[in-house]
C-alpha cells in the first residue's frame, strides 16, 4: 500500500520538475499536513518510506498532529499561539501566507479532518504546486461528520488519494470531488496491524494486561462525537450483564484525542467495575487486539482495522447512521439496544 502511495509521488514529482522552479528557497519533493490521528497514521507510514528512498519531504502539523509530530526533524515551524485546534477554526490571511512563505514543494499532501488542511491545499494549489487531499476512511465520504468542515473550505484540488472502492462513489457523487482526479491506494495503517499481529507475543501480553491465557476479551475503542457518550453508556451497562463471568475481561482504550475522563465517570457511575481502561501509556489499541475475541467501537476507522485482522467487530450505534460496506455486506453488526448487545456478545 505505500509503495502504491510512492509511485503516484515519483510519476508526480518527475513531471512537476519542469514545471516549478522556485529561485529564491530551497525545493522539497513532498508537503504533508496531518491533523489528527486518523491521517497522521498514514502520513507516518508514507514518510518512514520516503526516508528510505531519498523522497525529500517536510512536515506541517496542525491540532492533534502537533504534539506527534513535535519531534521530527522535518518539522516546518510555526507559532501561532492564538490558534484554537477545532475542525472549523481557520487561519488568518497573514498566518497562511506566513506558511506559503516558508516552504516550497513540488507536491502537497493533507487530511480531510480540518477547515486548515483545505486552506493549506487552496493557497499551495494557487502557487501551482500539485494538492491531494487524504481520505484515510473506509465510511463514504457524504455525510461523515469530521470531513464536512474540510469540504466546506477546500476548492477544486488536483487528487483524491482514497483506502478503498468501497468509498469511490461517495466521492463521485460530492460537487466539491467529483472533477479531480480519484485513486484508490489502500490504507498504509493496515500494513501497521499485520506487523503487530505477526510480531505481538499474545500469551505474554495477556500476562502484562493482568489476563489469565483463557480469558475472553471484549475491547472497546473510544470516540469522541457529539453521540459518542450515549453509546459507550449503552455499552458499559451491557457489559454488567458480565459481571458474574470471572473468564470474560472487557477492556477500553479511550481516543487519543481525549484523557479518558468521559470513560471513567461513566463506569464509575454505571458501577461497571468489571470493565478496565487502558492508559495512554499502556500497549496501543492494535496490541490489544491481538488478545482480543471481539471489539467493539463506536464510529471509529479501527472497526474496519480490526476485520481486517480477522476479529469480529460490533459498532455501537445507532441503526442506519454509519455508512460502510462492513455493516452493509453483513461482515460487521450494528447494534443500538442492550439486550441485543449483550445476545450477540454470548452468541460471538
Amino acid at each position: 500500500m505505500v509503495l502504491k502511495f510512492l509511485g503516484i509521488l515519483a510519476i508526480l514529482g518527475t513531471f512537476l520538475f519542469a514545471k516549478i522552479h522556485f529561485a529564491d528557497q530551497p525545493q522539497i519533493d513532498v508537503l504533508f499536513c496531518p491533523y489528527d490521528m486518523g491521517d497522521s497514521n498514514p502520513i507516518k507510514k508514507i514518510m518512514q518510506e520516503c526516508e528510505k528512498q531519498g523522497i525529500a519531504y517536510k512536515v506541517l502539523p496542525f491540532g492533534k498532529a502537533k504534539e506527534v509530530f513535535e519531534n521530527s526533524h522535518h518539522l516546518v515551524q510555526y507559532d501561532f499561539s492564538d490558534v484554537k485546534w477545532d475542525r472549523g477554526k481557520t487561519l488568518e490571511t497573514e498566518q497562511i501566507t506566513l506558511i506559503k512563505n516558508k516552504v516550497k514543494s513540488k507536491i502537497v499532501i493533507a487530511g480531510m479532518a480540518s477547515a486548515i488542511q483545505a486552506q493549506v491545499l487552496n493557497v499551495f494549489k494557487d502557487e501551482k504546486t500539485y494538492t491531494v487531499a487524504l481520505y484515510d476512511n473506509f465510511d463514504s465520504v457524504e455525510g461523515k461528520e469530521y470531513v464536512q468542515d474540510f469540504l466546506k473550505q477546500v476548492n477544486q484540488i488536483d487528487e483524491y488519494f482514497l483506502p478503498s472502492q468501497t468509498t469511490l462513489p461517495g466521492f463521485q457523487n460530492l460537487d466539491k470531488t467529483r472533477y479531480a482526479k480519484l485513486s484508490v491506494l489502500g490504507q498504509p495503517v493496515l500494513e501497521d496491524w499485520d506487523d503487530i499481529f505477526s510480531k505481538t507475543n499474545k500469551n505474554d501480553l495477556k500476562q502484562k494486561l493482568g489476563l489469565q491465557p483463557s480469558d475472553q476479551v471484549i475491547l472497546f475503542v473510544g470516540g469522541y462525537d457529539d453521540t459518542y457518550k450515549e453509546y459507550f453508556q449503552l455499552f458499559v451497562k451491557a457489559m454488567k450483564a458480565f459481571k458474574g463471568s470471572s473468564d470474560i475481561k472487557i477492556l477500553v482504550t479511550y481516543h487519543p484525542k481525549t484523557d479518558g475522563s468521559l470513560e471513567r465517570s461513566i463506569i464509575e457511575e454505571e458501577k461497571a467495575d468489571n470493565i478496565k481502561i487502558i492508559e495512554k501509556d499502556g500497549p496501543s489499541t492494535a496490541e490489544i487486539a491481538t488478545t482480543t475475541n471481539i471489539l467493539c467501537c463506536h464510529k471509529s476507522s479501527v472497526g474496519i482495522q480490526a476485520l481486517y485482522a480477522g476479529l469480529p467487530v460490533i459498532y455501537v450505534v445507532k441503526k442506519g447512521e454509519l455508512n460502510n460496506f462492513a455493516i452493509k455486506k453483513g461482515l460487521a453488526l450494528e447494534i443500538d439496544d442492550i439486550l441485543e448487545l449483550i445476545e450477540a456478545v454470548k452468541r460471538i
